[in-house]
């Protein structure tokens, strides 16, 4: 799947680290700002408090984000990376695959991977919940879901090749997007009622895709 970039100059990171000394004092600002966000959450993440856990001068903070929006959405990136990067993960949009049943469990292997690596990621879902509070992120995030519902969109032709392109973008990007809503929901949630919520999405976003009853019944999960 695709990762978010940075689409907006606002929240590129500045003077991107070249030797090992930089690239460690980015290491220690990123460390800090996620313990914080951890302890507080991002809506209470401050520039200063950042430069004060990481024991390093404000200025150093600021050599590499104009602001915490861009810290944010530099350790959101980060994390979505790792994630989209999960074998499974990338299955659901490039993996190869023979028939419709096949391609089923891959949605559902890949819907799966998701569901652990966020529960097991408490900073992770702090970040990814918090983020979106801020509209340059958000932006980003849709952007993200039309870049990976776009690849998607590929796999779904394969099961019908007769469906109009508007129609296909479409629910590519509703069964892409809301996965993502799904898992922040979710992460809010004990886990037994997290499992049930996913596997409600699941069965919702298979028969939105296109499976036949016998398929979607047919699938397996692991959880």
């Amino acid at each position: 799947m695709a990762t978010v970039q940075n689409r907006s100059n606002v929240l590129a990171i500045r003077n991107a680290p070249v030797q090992s000394r930089s690239r460690a004092r980015l290491q220690e600002i990123l460390g800090a700002a996620e313990n914080i966000i951890a302890e507080r959450g991002t809506d209470q993440l401050k520039m200063n408090d950042v430069a004060t856990e990481a024991n390093v001068p404000i200025g150093a903070v600021y050599n590499f984000f104009p602001n915490r929006t861009a810290l944010i959405a530099h350790l959101l990136k980060q994390h979505l990376d790792t994630m989209c990067s999960i074998e499974a993960v990338v299955n659901m949009t490039r993996g190869p695959w023979k028939t419709p049943a096949e391609f089923a469990q891959i949605m559902v292997d890949s819907i799966t991977a998701i569901h652990f690596f966020v529960r097991r990621n408490k900073v992770f879902r702090e970040i990814w919940s918090g983020a979106l509070a801020y509209r340059e992120i958000r932006e980003i995030d849709l952007q993200d879901s039309k870049v990976n519902a776009a690849d998607f969109s590929k796999q779904l032709r394969r099961l019908d090749k007769d469906i109009d392109e508007e129609a296909l973008q479409a629910k590519a990007l509703a069964i892409v997007h809301l996965l993502g809503s799904c898992m922040r929901m979710a992460s809010m949630l004990d886990r037994q009622s997290a499992d049930q919520i996913v596997k409600s999405y699941t069965f919702m976003a298979l028969a939105h895709a296109g499976f036949d009853k016998k398929t979607i019944n047919s699938v397996k999960f692991t959880f």
